[in-house]
């Protein structure tokens, strides 16, 4: 089985709601077109997102564009950083994060650990498995924290160079049950 593990199109963050809350910008929106058309190209015959809000919209004009639907799957939302409040700085997340993933068995960036996260990443996936044929790929959109913290656990990537390097959206293609990587597409910014 092959898995396709998505980051969301470009979210529009705001200081008023919470980061599950926030919507997809223009650019982001734009951007589902081409992550359609790389899906389709894929042969990707099933579409998952976390609960968030970013996530399903990117998940609506995906599937929108496949014409086919898609389905809420529990356990691949962003890691639990509830509590850790606003950032007025880049800077200041960006050392938050990298904390996250220097320590990952620590609770230094909300009530849920890097290792948290990528443990019930692992699970939810192994869950999602069960419920389709060997041969099938299927794309499931997430974020950028639990994707690097489930792929930090399972392969040799650095976890901050990888995480900096994830664009919006950004595919990772993975060999299930083998949690080997065997692809990524990532997308350029649109203004």
């Amino acid at each position: 089985m092959r898995f396709i593990l998505i980051r969301h199109a470009q979210s529009a963050p705001s200081s008023g709601s919470h980061q599950s809350e926030w919507g997809l910008t223009a650019a982001g929106e734009h951007s589902c077109i081409e992550l359609a058309r790389f899906l389709k190209e894929q042969n990707t015959t099933a579409l998952y997102s976390s609960h968030e809000h970013k996530a399903i919209k990117t998940a609506e004009f995906a599937a929108s564009q496949l014409g086919i639907t898609h389905s809420v799957w529990d356990g691949v939302q962003e890691q639990n950083n509830d509590g850790v409040g606003w950032f007025e700085s880049a800077d200041d997340f960006r050392a938050a994060v990298r904390k996250l993933f220097e320590q990952p068995k620590e609770l230094v960036f909300g009530p849920e650990t890097a290792a948290e996260a990528g443990q019930r990443m692992r699970a939810a996936l192994a869950q999602l498995a069960n419920t389709h044929l060997p041969d099938e790929t299927v794309a499931i959109i997430s974020h950028g924290r639990v994707i690097t913290s489930f792929l930090q656990q399972t392969t040799t990537i650095d976890p901050i160079d990888f995480w900096l390097s994830l664009t919006f959206p950004d595919c990772i293609t993975i060999d299930w049950p083998e949690i080997e990587i065997v692809g990524r597409k990532s997308f350029e910014p649109h203004s």
